[in-house]
């Protein structure tokens, strides 16, 4: 069931549940004894008329939402979280890049990248700094505590005021981290100049406690003759995550045994489908998140970042993905809080750190100078 569009036979009953769950302001529009006669297209959800018509639901949150900008191009929505100027954006669309800033009232802002939480794939942004420099106040999300129904109606919240896409609530929030797409993996760090599979530096964690060190050069895997680090993977990938290889090494003039944990690696990017050419772009990073919101939502990947709502104005979520023809992945919201906390307490960490060594470097000076001055 993961991934497909509902059956016909559904269609009826998720249509009554969903107006039964909508507000007056929506009911009175779609009323065929209020509303005047519109054509099919007009009567689309994807057609502006209907989208228009939960503009009051994003009223509050479009105020969040932030355009986000990789080396000048937009790449993604952000959402403002905290009211000190953090946001949240999707992670990937951002990797390598120069310089990141977000609109903020028709001027573009730098931002300060911060940590990134991988499994969601989702980036801190600071603004903090250049709000206050321009004198902004700043309001933040706040997430709604609710377990969407299937058949709910659901807007993709941009920077407008009449939503980006209207969709339904598809399937109920499942897990999604790996869906079948797993593969063997095991990363040694090998250097990059060397012939042979030879290893560099050793990282603390489970591979230093293997016994594995720098200058090893694995010879073989489970028996199986590794001649480069390229011949090492395709060994590795021969076997299933979890399960334990025997790697033997050359460590100078000793032969050494050490057994390790192939680790599963996770597809994030999905297989191509041969009708993408026609479904439009679907998102680089699309798999591999551990909880999803699904609905059928069509936005471009570009728009991923911003929040997802229901007809109410209650957050539900932060869409991270597009991932088919009629198939958007958002986080949930109590995964996207928990996912913030963790990010804003790495992030704040850091600059407590960095703000004692430049006072402690600070000391140093003065006391430096005290010295030389006597």
């Amino acid at each position: 069931m993961i991934g497909r569009s509902l059956p016909d036979r559904g269609r009826t009953s998720m249509t009554t549940r969903s107006l039964a769950k909508l507000p007056a302001y929506v009911l009175l529009a779609l009323s065929p004894s209020l509303a005047p006669a519109q054509d099919v297209n007009s009567a689309s959800k994807d057609h502006e008329a209907f989208r228009s018509l939960f503009a009051p639901a994003c009223e509050k949150v479009r105020f969040v939402t932030l355009r986000v900008r990789r080396d000048g191009v937009a790449r993604a929505y952000a959402t403002l979280v905290d009211v000190r100027g953090y946001a949240i954006t999707k992670a990937s669309e951002f990797e390598g890049a120069q310089r990141i800033e977000c609109d903020v009232d028709g001027k573009r802002l730098e931002a300060k990248r911060g940590p990134v939480d991988a499994a969601c794939d989702l980036l801190l942004l600071d603004l903090s700094e250049a709000l206050r420099a321009r004198g902004k106040p700043v309001a933040a999300l706040s997430f709604a505590s609710v377990d969407p129904a299937v058949g709910c109606f659901v807007a993709c919240v941009g920077t407008e005021e009449v939503p980006s896409a209207i969709g339904v609530v598809s399937l109920p929030t499942y897990e999604r981290s790996v869906r079948g797409l797993a593969r063997a993996r095991l990363d040694l760090p090998f250097k990059d100049d060397a012939s042979e599979a030879c290893l560099g530096p050793i990282r603390e964690g489970p591979l230093a406690k293997s016994g594995l060190r720098e200058g090893d050069v694995v010879e073989s895997v489970d028996g199986r003759a590794v001649s480069s680090p390229r011949s090492f993977q395709r060994a590795i990938r021969r076997k299933r995550p979890g399960q334990r290889v025997r790697l033997e090494l050359r460590r100078g003039d000793e032969r050494v045994a050490i057994e390790v944990e192939v680790e599963a690696s996770v597809d994030r990017y999905g297989p191509r489908d041969p009708q993408e050419a026609l479904w439009g772009r679907l998102s680089r990073v699309r798999y591999g998140f551990p909880r999803v919101l699904q609905h059928d939502a069509v936005i471009d990947p570009f728009e991923c970042g911003g929040p997802l709502v229901d007809a109410r104005g209650r957050v539900l979520g932060v869409n991270i993905a597009r991932v088919g023809r009629v198939e958007t992945h958002a986080l949930p919201a109590d995964l996207v809080a928990k996912s913030v906390k963790k990010l804003m307490d790495l992030h704040l960490t850091g600059r407590s750190s960095k703000a004692a060594e430049a006072r402690r470097g600070h000391a140093a000076e003065v006391d430096a100078e005290g010295k030389n001055g006597r």
